[in-house]
């Protein structure tokens, strides 16, 4: 069963690429294909089956999935139903009829609060029906009757999203080096840092280090174009129409529509965007907050100097979190050919010696590769995987 669990497409849903995942998981499936399924399975494709719940309408999708919901409930049925967005009169039924209802329900409540808020909002839309009222009314009758972890972790979290009164701000202390960054970043805008400081110490979560108050930093300029942050495999296409809108783009005469990076991958695309506005005395830089995506900005050399020197001298962050994409770099290989030529390169060498040691390449850790499995390990699997196949035949049966 494990082995079979393994091999289910639904469950390996993780680890597939995102253009296999999107192709293979939304393939239609029927209803009646579903309920055929085990409910180990069947949780993991009621993705597949939304077009399918969408046919029936939004109640008649909310009345199969309660008839059918299975007692190992697990977050996609919430999912499936916020999906189909349902109303609060389906979620506040939901809420008190079982326990096993009452998670999916929480579930879907949780994904409504989680969602991005519509323009001039400070929060995301309800359900439609809902009021932070209601609501919050309603966790408090759920967490009498059915209170468990899941349940008590989501409801702080859909609390804080809507809550009963205005949101209690909570103080951060923000490094003064990192004050002149986000001055530096928001430019002209100087209500964007009262806007930031404002958000921050209202965040579910604030930050208590000043790592934490650097990334609250860079995703809250994402959200108001003084910082890009892409995905390390996000399309060359994409950046260029994220960066082309930053505030530090201003005044870069690049010809943005002439950049070809379709069939580049996202720090060779990188490189040839930072090339194209070197021309016109800025770089693309990184400033790194040890994720796997790319927190870009347009600066100058100066510009590049004084942030490289603010970061580093506060205590508890990364040593040269800023560094730059030079074109004439192998990013085929994301091994630079000249690091130590820039300061600002340092993190580059740093990542390219990470991902080394990832893929096992360095000629030091050949001899400390794992050796491969044993034979009679090959033969318990495959009789694991055959007694599995028997074991499914005889359940479907």
């Amino acid at each position: 069963m494990a082995v079979l669990a393994w091999l289910d497409p639904g469950s390996l849903q993780f680890e597939l690429t995102a253009e296999f995942r999107r192709g293979f998981l939304t393939k239609m499936t029927s209803l009646d294909e579903l309920l055929k399924m085990p409910p180990w399975r069947r949780q993991h494709r009621l993705i597949s089956a939304h077009d399918a719940l969408l046919e029936l309408g939004v109640d008649g999708g909310v009345a199969w999935l309660e008839k059918h919901l299975d007692q190992t409930v697990g977050p996609e049925w919430g999912a499936a139903l916020y999906r189909l967005r349902a109303e609060w009169r389906h979620i506040d039924r939901w809420l008190k009829l079982d326990k096993l209802h009452c998670i999916a329900a929480i579930d879907a409540l949780d994904s409504y609060s989680a969602a991005k808020p519509p323009p001039n909002s400070d929060s995301p839309e309800m359900p439609k029906g809902a009021d932070p009222l209601k609501i919050n009314t309603a966790l408090d009758s759920a967490l009498s009757s059915f209170g468990n972890p899941r349940i008590e972790k989501a409801a702080r979290h859909i609390r804080h999203v809507w809550p009963m009164s205005p949101r209690k701000a909570i103080k951060v202390t923000i490094p003064t080096p990192l004050q002149k960054v986000a001055q530096h970043l928001f430019g002209k805008e100087e209500d964007l840092f009262e806007q930031w400081e404002t958000s921050m110490s209202t965040e579910f979560d604030p930050p208590s280090s000043s790592l934490g108050v650097y990334c609250s930093l860079l995703s809250f300029a994402d959200e108001h174009d003084a910082v890009a942050i892409v995905d390390w495999k996000e399309s060359g296409d994409n950046i260029v129409g994220r960066v082309r809108k930053l505030k530090s783009a201003t005044g870069l005469e690049v010809p943005w529509d002439k950049i070809d990076v379709r069939d580049a991958e996202t720090l060779e695309a990188i490189s040839a965007i930072s090339g194209e506005a070197s021309k016109f005395g800025k770089m693309m830089v990184c400033l790194d907050q040890g994720n796997d995506d790319y927190p870009l900005v347009f600066l100058s050399d100066d510009e590049i100097r004084q942030l490289t020197d603010l970061l580093n001298s506060v205590d508890d962050l990364p040593d040269a979190v800023v560094w730059t994409f030079d074109p004439d770099e192998d990013w085929q290989t994301r091994k630079p050919k000249s690091p130590a030529a820039n300061p600002a390169n340092t993190m580059i060498a740093k990542q390219a010696e990470r991902t080394t040691i990832r893929s096992r390449t360095s000629t030091a850790d050949e001899t400390e590769r794992p050796q491969s499995l044993p034979w009679y390990w090959w033969v318990l699997m495959v009789l694991g995987f055959l007694f599995g196949i028997l074991w499914q035949a005889y359940r479907t049966n």
